[in-house]
């Protein structure tokens, strides 16, 4: 079989963090061994040399390019964002290297400017469900939007952060992306250069749109300011979830709950909705990941409209489309689907049975996998057997960092669990959720402490739970982190302890040996 390493960067609200989790899943579904290392972590490189030493890595997956240093002879990343983003980035990329991206319009773009990089493909991207299906009837929310929010006129400042010779080509690029949404920044600038009459050469185009990326995150934030202003205003109530929002300000405001929680607690209402909003990232003929998470829990997704969307899916059948230049529409849609609630599970029900089949991460999985192994003509791994995670082979023990990344992701699970049971209530299906990811730690922590074991009994219990065993397997499972942070802590007590002795012991020792100098030279100390 094949080993797959796949590494996590930082991600707001976990989202390309959770997408590595998911993409893992549908390696090991497709024979692959996988092991899964964090950037953020203190310990990381000590970790990634540790793995090299012990393990032929045959595959290195990323988002956005990073981790340039290769162990592996095939390279994937799969790009979230506009190319142009990540110039530098993917100029260090070489032949074996193989680029997926979200948006149609970005293959073109990096087959076009990023000569260097051979391979290059549209995966559309996709989501995770919540854990639990709700029936559409019992659902307690109306709307939901996940999202930050910022002021548009604190974007719009933004974009003249690019270089002063510019700066009248910025202001008529927002204007104009404002005036027709239906361009990508790369569109938009191409308008730009050929209304002025100016001819630059590939690699200044590039720079360009790199210098100008602050345009699309402008036009993303005015539009999303809108679209929720004319829901606000036509009376609907919307549950948002995000940073920022308590900057919003005018008509409708009431009408705007800004919720609490992290991601899982988001993900958990999506599923508690009976709509989902969605608009576009500005990817203008790509996918978004909000559009499949919401029909995976069975909610009707609403989203705006993108090429892609427009050729692959039929508007009030699997999903609800609006336009960005007719947002006066998008109140008068979701009102109707509010009000015809047996059409809106309709419409819901045959979403999750799309997604199910075709759209989740497995499936985009399986995809990159037929895409890498046809073009570096890879062998496939054996047919019929599911891959394994892969536990580091650590040649020697490493306490501190270690020990110090183990508290902080012990302490985020208990975090995560806190998070649920004050904003949302806790299910079964979150206990399972959370064990899981206990576990992935403790796997790793055994891995380095092979003293440090798990309650058999324990273990037994909360893989088998019922509905009424809900609130004691909380209690539970916070104990069992307790258990592992009070062993963890110890630790890194004795370690922190030895650590001092040895600096105390080493300043010893070099007072020592000053004091055994002549006395001429250690009084040039005085």
């Amino acid at each position: 079989m094949g080993n797959v390493l796949l590494v996590k960067g930082r991600s707001q609200y976990s989202a390309m963090r959770n997408y590595i989790d998911e993409i893992g899943t549908g390696f090991r579904m497709a024979g692959y061994n996988t092991c899964v290392l964090d950037v953020t972590e203190e310990s990381f490189q000590f970790q990634f040399e540790q793995l090299q030493n012990s393990i032929k890595i045959d595959i290195t997956f990323v988002c956005n390019a990073i981790l340039t240093k290769r162990i592996s002879d095939v390279y994937i990343t799969y790009l979230t964002d506009h190319p142009a983003a990540h110039r530098e980035r993917l100029a260090g990329l070489d032949e074996k290297a193989v680029v997926f991206v979200c948006d149609r319009r970005h293959e073109t773009y990096v087959r076009k400017y990023c000569p260097n990089i051979k391979h290059v493909k549209y995966i559309p991207l996709s989501g995770e469900a919540s854990k639990q299906y709700i029936p559409y009837s019992r659902r307690s929310k109306d709307i939901v939007f996940t999202g930050s929010y910022r002021k548009p006129e604190s974007a719009y400042k933004d974009i003249f952060c690019c270089d002063e010779s510019v700066s009248e080509i910025a202001k008529y690029l927002a204007a104009s992306i404002i005036e027709n949404p239906r361009q990508d920044l790369e569109e938009c600038l191409q308008n730009c250069l050929e209304l002025f009459d100016v001819e630059i050469t590939c690699e200044r185009f590039q720079e360009l749109m790199e210098e100008f990326i602050n345009v699309d995150a402008y036009a993303r934030v005015y539009y999303r300011d809108r679209m929720i202003r004319s829901l606000v205003e036509n009376g609907l109530k919307v549950h948002v979830f995000g940073n920022g929002w308590e900057e919003f300000e005018g008509e409708g405001k009431e009408n705007l709950i800004i919720e609490k929680g992290d991601f899982y607690v988001a993900r958990k209402a999506v599923a508690d909705a009976k709509i989902s909003l969605n608009i576009m990232p500005w990817f203008k003929d790509g996918f978004q990941e909000r559009i499949v998470a919401a029909m995976l829990s069975g909610t009707v997704s609403v989203t705006d409209e993108s090429i892609y969307i427009r050729e692959n899916f039929t508007d009030g059948k699997e999903l609800v489309l609006y336009s960005l230049q007719d947002l006066e529409e998008l109140p008068i849609k979701l009102k109707w689907l509010l009000e015809h609630l047996d059409e809106a599970e309709k419409i819901a029900a045959a979403g999750k049975e799309r997604a199910e089949k075709e759209l989740t991460w497995q499936h985009r999985t399986f995809e990159m996998i037929r895409y890498v192994q046809k073009c570096l003509f890879l062998e496939p791994p054996k047919r019929g057997k599911a891959g394994e995670i892969i536990r580091i082979e650590y040649g020697k023990l490493h306490d501190r960092q270690l020990l110090q990344d183990a508290i902080h992701n012990i302490n985020g699970i208990m975090d995560m669990i806190a998070h649920v049971k004050l904003y949302s209530k806790m299910e079964k299906c979150d206990i399972e959720y959370f064990y899981m990811q206990f576990l992935s730690q403790y796997v790793k922590i055994n891995a380095n402490y092979p003293e440090i074991n798990i309650s058999q009994p324990v273990f037994d219990y909360l893989m088998g739970i019922s509905k009424e065993q809900v609130e004691f397997a909380t209690e539970l499972l916070n104990l069992e982190c307790l258990h592992i942070l009070s062993f963890l802590l110890a630790v890194e007590n004795g370690a922190l302890a030895k650590e001092l002795a040895r600096e105390k012991s080493m300043n010893e020792e070099q007072l020592k040996q000053v004091n055994m100098k002549p006395n001429g030279f250690a009084g040039e100390f005085l």
